[in-house]
């Protein structure tokens, strides 16, 4: 069951890099990176930048997620059951719509 659950996971990771690399061709070769308060593009990047979106969203967030139970120092991380379970679930998921988001032109 446990494999299941993180292959769903792994799946709704993959689905930014996914849509990235589907719409990859269409992209301009700079693309817009930061805008103002006023909602200005104020930065342009290249588009080898937009990789480091779904990295640093749900795929550090998973990552994290999987890590700090072994190296916690008191292990309690583990003894939460299901409720870690289910909040990299939902950090999983808000992350990679989060990714998409940025992504979708």
């Amino acid at each position: 069951m446990k494999l299941k659950k993180e292959l769903s996971l792994i799946g709704i990771v993959l689905l930014p890099f996914i849509y990235l690399a589907y719409i990859w061709p269409e992209l301009p070769a700079k693309v817009p990176m930061h805008w103002n308060y006023k909602g200005e593009i104020d930065r342009y990047g290249d588009r080898i930048e937009i990789i480091m979106i779904p990295i640093l969203l749900p795929l550090l967030i998973y990552i994290t997620f999987l890590i700090i139970p072994i190296i916690g120092p008191k292990k309690n991380l583990t003894k939460m059951g299901n409720k870690l379970q289910s909040l990299k679930t939902l950090l999983t998921i808000l992350m990679s719509i989060l990714a998409l988001y940025i992504i979708i032109p």
